[in-house]
């Protein structure tokens, strides 16, 4: 399926067909569902997600979450791209997924932010460059206040290609999430 035409229909409905996909593996849409449902009846607005080791990948934690606020962290990723071409890659997965990006700004070369309006709803994705989130010092302000679900896609895969060591990086992590919250 057209994956513009997957959020223009509903970020909250989609297919099995569309999920499938769009994530590019065997995927469930009545799970998704099933997240989303439980996630919005049991959270607040806005629903802020922090995804460890994220690159620009906005679909995964999208389609589990639809939140409204997303703390990216990665380490690997800065040493392959500037921050300029990091924020194109993020606003060509906006425009991929039918979103309209409202603005951005590069916060030197640590931090990005991006408001953009997808599914209907304004979303706002702080992206942090050069952060080693096993290092407690390291963690942005913004994580550091709190967060309501934990996206990691390799949870128990421990060191990564991604650079940084998810084992530690993990109970760090934990630390902020809010109490209520998820851990995907």
């Amino acid at each position: 399926g057209d994956v513009k035409n997957i959020f223009k229909k509903s970020i909250t409905k989609p297919s099995d067909e569309d999920v499938v996909s769009v994530i590019g593996r065997n995927a469930s849409s009545r799970w998704y569902s099933a997240v989303r449902r439980t996630i919005k009846a049991l959270l607040n607005s806005p629903i802020i997600v922090y995804y460890l080791g994220s690159a620009t990948d906005l679909i995964h934690p999208l389609l589990i979450t639809d939140g409204d606020i997303f703390l990216f962290v990665d380490i690997d990723e800065c040493y392959r791209c500037t921050a300029d071409s990091i924020l194109k890659n993020i606003s060509k997965q906006i425009d991929k997924l039918g979103g309209k990006l409202i603005n951005s700004k590069i916060v030197g070369i640590e931090q990005i932010v991006v408001t953009f309006k997808l599914g209907g709803k304004d979303r706002v994705l702080h992206y942090y460059n050069r952060i080693d989130a096993s290092n407690e010092e390291m963690l942005p302000k913004k994580v550091k206040e709190g967060f309501d679900i934990y996206v990691e896609k390799a949870l128990l895969t421990g060191y990564t290609g991604s650079g940084i060591n998810k084992a530690l990086a993990l109970p760090i992590g934990i630390n902020y999430l809010r109490e209520g919250g998820f851990i995907f």
